[in-house]
């Protein structure tokens, strides 16, 4: 568990967050985690319920106010062979 803006966050959670402050899409954010588009709207989900928001622009502010944005890297060998993201690569 990773704590961020005074909640705790699983660690796909942070992940996913780090990324929603770096302004990427959920379809980005599936992309570079080599995760579906629904698992990632999932993950975003239980972040704004954890934070107590409801827009994604209110969730950046708040993650933003939390803590120093992490570095924002790709695929850290976290996705699962054979994931619907692996099949959007070309």
């Amino acid at each position: 568990m990773a704590e961020w803006a005074g909640v705790k966050l699983t660690r796909r959670e942070a992940e996913v967050a780090a990324h929603i402050a770096a302004g990427h899409s959920n379809p980005e954010i599936a992309d570079r985690l080599v995760l579906s588009v629904r698992t990632v709207q999932t993950h975003v989900s239980r972040i704004y319920t954890k934070l107590g928001v409801t827009t994604r622009a209110t969730a950046v502010s708040r993650l933003a106010r939390g803590r120093d944005v992490p570095e924002v890297v790709g695929n850290r060998g976290g996705g699962r062979p054979g994931a619907r993201g692996a099949e959007r690569r070309r």
